[in-house]
């Protein structure tokens, strides 16, 4: 029987490669962003003017360290 984290991983990879092949502006499918690693965002929308201003917008304590990369697909956070 697989891990609960391990069946995460699986579930993610099977959305990804089911679902639809171009991802959305904001979203974070996989490690790096997408298949090129950029870690970048085209729409991003901090620079050098407004990232002294930056807050935190959510945050979520954990009974332990995560280790795994989040995705980020339609507005929500996935970590597994």
């Amino acid at each position: 029987m697989l891990s609960s984290s391990r069946r995460v991983v699986t579930v993610l990879v099977l959305a990804m490669l089911l679902g639809p092949s171009a991802a959305g502006a904001l979203d974070w499918p996989m490690f790096g962003r997408d298949l090129k690693h950029s870690f970048t965002n085209a729409g991003s929308l901090i620079n050098t003017s407004n990232v002294a201003f930056l807050q935190t917008a959510w945050d979520f304590p954990t009974s332990d360290a995560v280790s795994a990369s989040p995705t980020v697909v339609d507005g929500r956070v996935y970590v597994g």
